[in-house]
């Protein structure tokens, strides 16, 4: 996941990485078409938290043979923290296992999506 947080200058990129350091999955949500990951946080994760009140970090394209025209990730923040982390497949259809062999690929510039500082 570090990847979504390279190349973008709005955020404290070593921060940002701490963060993930510090998650750990606790529920996966399989829709048919996608996959919602959601996170449980190490004790001292504040350490890290960011200045944005939302924040979606977006447009890493995933690349596997079990994915027939690969797939999308994004990140999505609240309150500072990492909340969980959304995939859709491109064909409509994402399987219930995960695929064994994948490739990320960041063939253009990840993207914020929406953003809205803390107060």
């Amino acid at each position: 996941m570090d990847y979504l947080f390279e190349d973008l200058p709005e955020l404290d990129i070593p921060i940002a990485k701490q963060q993930l350091n510090c998650l750990t999955d606790i529920f996966y949500e399989y829709t048919g078409c996608g996959l919602f990951v959601d996170f449980d946080y190490c004790p001292d994760i504040h350490r890290y938290q960011l200045p944005y009140k939302s924040l979606i970090v977006g447009d890493l394209t995933i690349e596997s043979p079990d994915l027939e025209h690969g797939a999308t990730a994004m990140i999505c923040i609240s309150n500072g923290l990492v909340s969980y982390l959304e995939i859709w497949a491109h064909s409509g259809y994402y399987p219930i296992v995960e695929p064994a062999n994948y490739e990320l690929v960041k063939g253009r510039p990840v993207n914020i999506i929406h953003m809205t500082l803390s107060k």
